[in-house]
């Protein structure tokens, strides 16, 4: 069985989608909530990250350590933070990840 992104440093590639998601995010949502929806319909904004991984990463060398937030928490926590009606879907299909 492959070592779960629990029990893992934070790889480089995670730690730029990271950066980006924190700058990106907020204002993708602000320019989306600005189109009119159809029909006076409530606009919702959905955010879908198809690799998510895990919430939590975590240095297994390191007892005390209480891990670094992975993109699923990070992106709820900047959406929590908008004016928007914004829902986040995760997806992954690593199951120890999951």
């Amino acid at each position: 069985m492959s070592q779960s992104h629990f029990d893992q440093h934070i790889r480089d590639w995670s730690a730029r989608k990271h950066a980006i998601l924190e700058e990106y995010l907020p204002s993708f949502c602000k320019a989306v909530s600005r189109r009119r929806p159809p029909f006076n319909f409530k606009r919702t904004i959905w955010y879908i990250d198809a690799y998510a991984g895990a919430g939590i990463y975590k240095d297994p060398s390191d007892a005390d350590d209480l891990g670094s937030h992975g993109s699923p928490i990070r992106a709820a926590q900047i959406t929590q933070q908008l004016p928007y009606d914004i829902r986040c879907l995760n997806v992954e299909e690593n199951l120890n990840n999951f």
